[in-house]
């Protein structure tokens, strides 16, 4: 994560009131097709209240709040996604096909002079949320940045071209140390489940990921999988032991499929008719 210094001092320096309005954003490597903004700085603190932007049929709403205090910030974000098209925001890309919608919000506070500083002691949560999302390789390299995709769901016993039903991430992050609520990617043969925590201010991992057949086959045994390392580096690897206590250690993790309660988030990110709500209905039949 970025550990460049924020200058206060040049932000003492100056004050400004900015009302911004893109009507059309042109530049084929950015997903965003326009722009709505209001940029204040006086004495030191920035707000950016609304940073909005359009993509394809969906929206990124954000308010942004930095106040200065001696040698630090102390900063507040919060956004929205709503009803944002997959195939836009990764549309620069070549290995991807589908069209999914995702849908989620975040907020975060923090303090810091740098976005790693503020991350790394900060506190939030994020839900994130996708439904029809193409190939489910395609989704870990294009959009997670794994170039061992493939490898990991051959761990996991899942084909590399299995379709995304649904996909349901749910994290809480406090004192720069996000733990894993709730996450489920759904297809129609499995059920990918995960939970562990990630320590944003060292950036190392420790995860943990299994599959939950939809349908019994014994000849589909799959394989619970570690993710440790760094964010920058990370390390993939089947879980030791035989499988039989690697299931049940992977089950003895306590995470169930997400509960129903996050159906109204859902619904606020993705719309009232969304495959993710019809999937945890399925699932707590």
């Amino acid at each position: 994560m970025p550990s460049t210094p924020i200058n206060l001092p040049k932000l003492n320096e100056v004050d400004v009131d900015l009302r911004y309005k893109g009507e059309h954003i042109i530049n084929k490597g950015v997903p965003l097709d326009d722009l709505v903004a209001h940029l204040v700085v006086k004495d030191g603190r920035v707000t950016v209240d609304p940073l909005n932007f359009a993509v394809g049929t969906g929206t990124i709403a954000s308010a942004i709040d930095l106040t200065p205090d001696k040698n630090v910030l102390h900063a507040k974000a919060n956004i929205d996604f709503r009803r944002l098209q997959l195939s836009r925001i990764v549309g620069s890309t070549t290995g991807f096909a589908g069209n999914g919608t995702v849908g989620g919000s975040a907020w975060i506070s923090g303090t810091g002079n740098s976005m790693a500083a503020i991350l790394g002691h900060g506190d939030g949560h994020a839900s994130l949320f996708l439904q029809h999302g193409g190939d489910i390789s395609a989704l870990l390299v294009d959009l997670v940045g794994l170039q061992g995709g493939p490898a990991i769901l051959s761990a996991l016993g899942v084909p590399n071209k299995t379709p995304i039903e649904c996909l349901i991430s749910d994290v809480s992050l406090k004192d720069g140390q996000m733990n894993t609520n709730a996450f489920l990617v759904a297809t129609k043969e499995s059920n990918i489940l995960g939970k562990g925590t990630a320590n944003l201010d060292t950036e190392t991992l420790n995860l943990h990921m299994w599959t939950e057949a939809t349908h019994f086959s014994i000849g589909n045994l799959s394989t619970p999988i570690n993710i440790g390392g760094t964010l920058k580096h990370p390390s993939i690897m089947p879980a030791p032991g035989p499988l039989a206590a690697r299931v049940g250690s992977a089950v003895g993790l306590g995470v169930l499929f997400p509960p129903l309660a996050i159906i109204p988030t859902i619904r606020l990110g993705l719309g009232d008719k969304n495959a993710c709500e019809d999937t945890l209905a399925k699932l707590h039949k």
